[in-house]
C-alpha cells in the first residue's frame, strides 16, 4: 500500500516535467524531424517531399556560405573568449582592495541585453559620428569602416561578442581557480617554479575540467550566433557576415520555406553534435579529473 502511495506521489512530482518535456523539447525536436521531410509554407497543408530538402541544400550556395561563416566566428570567438576570460580570472583571483568591484565591472557587459551590445558598437565604430572613428581622424587616419567593410565585419561583431561573453566565462574560471590546491602552489614556489611554470604544470591542469566545460559552452553558443550579427549587419555586407541560423531564420519566417528551414537546423545540429564529440573524445588526453 505504501508503494502505490509512494509511486503515486512520484508521478505526481515528475508529471510536470514530463509534460513540459514532452510539449517544449521532445515534441517540437519530432515535429521538426518531419516538416524537414515535407514542403510547407506555415500556412496551408504541408506534403511530403522525402529527402529533397536535403538534397537541395547542397545546391544551395547561400547556405554553404552561412556555415562557412558561421565556422569562421566560431574560430575568432571560442578561442578569444576563453583565452581572454582566462587572463583575467588569473589576474582577479587575487587578494586585492576592491577585487570584487573589478569582478562586477568584467562581468557588466554579459548582463547587457545583445541589443544593447549591437546597439553601442555600431554606434563607437560608426564611421560618420563613432568614437573610434574621431579618434583616429584626429591623428590623420580613415575610418576603415568596419561594418561596412566584407573583411572586416565578422572579425568586428566577433571582437563584440568577445567583450560580452568574456565576463560570463570568467566568472566560470574564478570558481575553478578557488579550487586548485594551495599546497602544490606552496610547494612549487618553495622549489623555485617561475609563475608560468606553476601556471602550466599545476593551475592549468587543475582547472582542466573547467577550461573543457567552457569549451563546449563557448562552441554551442558560436554555432547558434544569430543576434550580434543580425543586429549589427543583417548578414551583410555582401553576406560576409550572414551565419546559419540567421539564414534558417530566414527561410523560415521571411521566404515561408519551414521544409527547408527545419532541414537546415538538422544539419547545423548534426554538425555541432559532430564537434562536440570530437571534444568528449579527446578529453582524456588533456583533462584531468580528481
Amino acid at each position: 500500500m505504501h508503494e502505490r502511495q509512494d509511486r503515486w506521489w512520484i508521478t505526481a512530482f515528475l508529471a510536470p516535467y514530463i509534460i513540459g518535456f514532452a510539449l517544449f523539447i521532445a515534441g517540437p525536436i519530432v515535429f521538426s524531424l518531419i516538416m524537414s521531410g515535407s514542403k510547407w509554407s506555415l500556412f496551408g497543408s504541408a506534403s511530403w517531399v522525402g529527402l529533397s530538402n536535403y538534397v537541395a541544400l547542397l545546391r544551395d550556395p547561400m547556405f554553404r556560405r552561412s556555415l562557412v561563416n558561421t565556422a569562421y566566428y566560431g574560430i575568432m570567438v571560442v578561442p578569444g573568449e576563453i583565452v581572454a576570460a582566462l587572463f583575467i580570472a588569473v589576474l582577479l583571483n587575487r587578494k586585492l582592495k576592491c577585487i570584487g568591484l573589478f569582478r562586477a565591472v568584467y562581468f557588466t557587459p554579459f548582463v547587457m541585453s545583445l541589443a544593447s551590445v549591437a546597439l553601442l558598437w555600431t554606434w563607437f565604430l560608426s564611421p560618420n559620428f563613432g568614437l573610434l572613428s574621431n579618434l583616429l581622424m584626429s591623428v590623420g587616419i580613415v575610418s576603415p569602416g568596419w561594418l561596412q567593410t566584407p573583411a572586416l565585419a565578422m572579425p568586428t561583431i566577433a571582437a563584440a561578442s568577445i567583450w560580452r561573453n568574456t565576463g560570463y566565462y570568467t566568472v566560470i574560471f574564478l570558481a575553478g581557480l578557488q579550487a586548485v590546491p594551495t599546497d602544490q602552489l606552496e610547494a612549487a614556489q618553495v622549489d623555485g617554479a617561475s609563475p608560468w611554470r606553476q601556471f602550466w604544470s599545476i593551475t592549468l591542469p587543475a582547472i582542466s575540467p573547467t577550461l573543457f566545460f567552457v569549451l563546449v559552452m563557448a562552441t554551442l553558443w558560436a554555432g547558434q550566433a544569430i543576434e550580434l550579427p543580425y543586429l549589427m549587419t543583417q548578414g551583410g555586407p555582401e553576406l560576409a557576415t550572414l551565419t546559419a541560423v540567421q539564414y534558417i531564420y530566414m527561410n523560415a519566417f521571411q521566404y515561408g520555406n519551414m521544409g527547408a528551414a527545419a532541414a537546415m537546423s538538422w544539419v547545423l545540429f548534426l554538425i555541432m553534435i559532430a564537434v562536440t564529440a570530437v571534444y568528449f573524445g579527446s578529453q582524456h588526453k588533456w583533462v584531468f579529473y580528481e
